[in-house]
């Protein structure tokens, strides 16, 4: 073989790859522990953020359902004490009259009835696009058979009843 000689200053290959290779494997040992955490940390912040948003729509479903009851409360109140006005109102005045007023100032009552203790109206007032109107004795119906008449019959004087609208 020859000897070969280098011109002054020059490096051979192999002496250069040393400190590269060197310099690769610091940078990988700071790197990849640095991009490990960075991915570990990533999915540890989606994760939370998923339970958090989770957390979010559970609460603002509890707020909705709050509302709502606070308004079904509200409308309840505001029922009972329209029933209660026109029972007292009905000693004042004859049944038809008062049913008849109250109708006309209450239009989200599509119809009023009042029953004997059978089941049988006694008196009912719908609403038409004109406003109130009296029922005709000979068309009043027989409720007797209505669930809410079966059930409103077990409940104490002066009870409010609510059954389901069908």
């Amino acid at each position: 073989m020859e000897n070969q000689t280098r011109p002054a200053g020059t490096v051979h290959r192999s002496q250069k790859e040393g400190p590269r290779r060197t310099t690769l494997l610091i940078a990988a040992a700071f790197f990849v522990p640095l991009v490990l955490a960075t991915a570990l940390a990533t999915m540890w912040v989606l994760e939370n953020d998923e339970n958090s948003h989770a957390e979010g729509i559970a609460l603002a479903e509890r707020i909705h359902v709050e509302t709502q009851s606070h308004a079904m409360l509200g409308l309840t109140n505001r029922l009972i004490a329209n029933l209660r006005f026109a029972a007292q109102t009905a000693q004042e005045q004859t049944p038809e009259i008062t049913l008849a007023n109250f109708a006309a100032s209450h239009p989200e009552y599509d119809q009023i009835r009042y029953l004997d203790s059978s089941g049988m109206e006694t008196l009912r007032v719908n609403q038409s696009p004109t406003g109130p109107v009296v029922i005709p004795t000979d068309q009043l119906q027989f409720k007797g058979y209505r669930y809410y008449v079966q059930d409103a019959r077990h409940l104490p004087p002066g009870t409010v009843y609510f059954s389901p609208l069908d």
